[in-house]
């Protein structure tokens, strides 16, 4: 099981941790994006920071209806305990978990400031 939290924005964090380039384990913390259907994004300096492998280039919509053309880089993560490889989006903003990483799992959450959320595995 993940846990996370509801924070004063009514947003739901993430923690989990991320393999850089050398392997090296680092945790951080990302906004849940039911709108974003990819993995994970990071702001370009933290892919540069983690030595990412790049991998592709993806023109998407984004939430404002602006097309926009960004690059996708290589990553492992540590999900529910597993390591999973993923795609990373290079995008400017917060980190962003996308819905790709809850494919067959469950996610509950209590919509208050310091709520509990819970994200585990379909049985």
């Amino acid at each position: 099981m993940i846990a996370g939290t509801v924070n004063p924005r009514f947003e739901i964090i993430i923690p989990f941790s991320i393999h850089d380039a050398k392997v090296q384990l680092h945790d951080i913390e990302a906004i849940l994006d039911t709108g974003f259907s990819g993995s994970l994004s990071l702001p370009p300096p933290v892919i540069a920071a983690l030595g990412l492998p790049f991998d592709s280039v993806t023109v998407a919509q984004m939430a404002d209806g602006s097309i926009r053309q960004y690059a996708n880089h290589l990553a492992t993560v540590v999900w529910d305990g597993a390591e999973r490889a993923i795609r990373v989006a290079a995008l400017d903003s917060v980190p962003l978990l996308g819905t790709q990483l809850l494919i067959d799992f469950d996610l509950r959450a209590r919509f208050q400031v310091g709520g509990e959320v819970e994200i585990k595995a379909i049985q």
